[in-house]
């Protein structure tokens, strides 16, 4: 069952930054427990917590009930759980059998390591808070800049450092990560424990996450990014490889039951922290993100390129039946059992019996090349300008094309009959345009 974690929402790409909700964030994905994110703004947390049962974290300098997040409810057990080290401490406990985040009884001593590194990044909150509030949703703008302006006693520009006080502050920071890189030093390895992921590390990348996310290229983050040699950029990345599940949307639903349905492609961009799946919104999300690149959507194409799927989506159809069951033998065996049990569960036969024979895939075959034949004729409205969909300049449809083609190539073989006789369809059209189309399909 799926677990569901209650987090803050931003503004920025990607949503997710605080460094409290991101300890349960990281622990979630590296343990690979599936979840999905239930974001709650801050003025709601309280209310929220309440109407759940999930109990308060800490107390007001008044006396009351303080409610916080990160939270999660586990249907399995039916426990609704605050406090990232709590709910760390839970996980481990509840799902032995996903990688420890307190190894080797060690929980004792990351709750001492927790209590040290805040007391490390004392200096760190004059620099930062102040820039986090613009980076959330309005209602929570306020709440965050209300509750930080009382707890400090004064505003949050005045709380930001400046002149003789800001070198002071940012130098004594430097100093003190210093100390809590000695404290990696003592073992070879990325993570405190040398090459295992800890809670340590993470309540460190949740932090480094946070300032990443809000500062951007700012010569802050660039300035802790260098220090003690990289370590701290180093880490951050090194624990984002490891995690094994990465918050990536679903991409549509299961037809037998409705569940959340992933797959790939999917990307992670470190410069924005957005992760990404489904080709198209990737190819949509670079064209917006990297402005000076050659676009794949030219003159504001996009919403007609996206038509474009839907009819190419039907126009190709009759290829599934053929090369399902020869995919099945180029795959690796848990991905061949995996694609076998999916497409007979949709087919409702096994493959074997779905592959078309005879007169039938004779007719199929004659229906896919007169399709073919349609997508051709939409090509060749621009052939004076140019070999591309869009005359002389190269946008998604031909990629999508090409893909298609290299796909084709793969599962059937390249001398296979198949292959070959679509490469030799509309006067050669669809070899042409793949083989051009090979520049781009460099494997990195």
């Amino acid at each position: 069952m799926t677990i569901i974690f209650f987090d803050l929402p931003s503004t920025l790409p990607g949503n997710a930054w605080s460094p409290s909700t991101f300890k349960t964030r990281y622990t979630l994905n590296y343990k690979g427990i599936p979840y999905t994110t239930q974001w709650v703004e801050y003025p709601d947390v309280e209310a929220v917590s309440k109407k759940l049962g999930i109990k308060p974290t800490t107390t007001n300098p008044d006396g009351s009930d303080h409610y916080t997040l990160p939270a999660i409810y586990d249907p399995s057990t039916g426990v609704y759980l605050a406090d990232s080290i709590l709910i760390a401490e839970y996980l481990d406990k509840t799902y032995p059998d996903t990688p420890k985040i307190f190894p080797h009884n060690t929980v004792g001593l990351q709750h001492a390591f927790n209590e040290a590194l805040e007391t490390a990044l004392d200096p760190l909150w004059e620099f930062i808070l102040p820039d986090t509030c613009p980076i959330l949703n309005p209602r929570s703008n306020v709440y965050f800049r209300r509750t930080r302006e009382h707890a400090f006693g004064m505003t949050l520009e005045e709380l930001r450092p400046s002149g003789e006080r800001a070198v002071t502050r940012w130098e004594e920071l430097k100093k003190n990560l210093e100390k809590v890189d000695a404290w990696y030093s003592k073992v070879d390895g990325t993570f405190i424990l040398g090459n295992k992921i800890s809670f340590a590390d993470i309540v460190v990348a949740s932090h480094l996450i946070w300032l990443r996310k809000v500062w951007g290229d700012r010569q802050e983050w660039k300035d802790i990014a260098e220090w003690n040699g990289g370590r701290w950029e180093n880490l951050l990345n090194a624990l984002e490889k490891l995690s094994k599940k990465l918050g990536i949307k679903p991409t549509g639903r299961k037809t037998h039951d409705g569940s959340d349905r992933y797959t790939l492609p999917a990307i992670y961009d470190p410069s924005t922290g957005v992760y990404l799946a489904d080709s198209i919104l990737i190819a949509e999300y670079l064209d917006k993100t990297y402005p000076i690149s050659s676009p794949i959507f030219p003159h504001k194409s996009v919403g007609l390129q996206n038509a474009f799927m839907v009819a190419i989506g039907a126009m190709v159809s009759p290829i599934w039946q053929f090369t399902d069951l020869p995919a099945v033998g180029i795959l690796n065996a848990p991905s061949a059992q995996y694609f076998r049990t999916v497409r007979e569960r949709a087919l409702g036969q096994s493959l074997e019996d779905a592959s078309p024979k005879g007169q039938y895939a004779i007719d199929q075959w004659k229906r896919l090349q007169e399709n073919f034949g349609i997508v051709a004729s939409w090509y060749a409205s621009t052939d004076a300008i140019g070999p591309y969909f869009m005359g002389d300049e190269v946008s998604w449809v031909d990629m999508v094309m090409a893909s298609y083609f290299s796909w084709l190539k793969v599962t059937f073989g390249e001398n296979d009959t198949r292959f070959l006789d679509i490469m030799r369809w509309d006067g050669g059209r669809w070899q042409r345009l793949y083989h051009d189309m090979q520049r781009f399909a460099t494997i990195q």
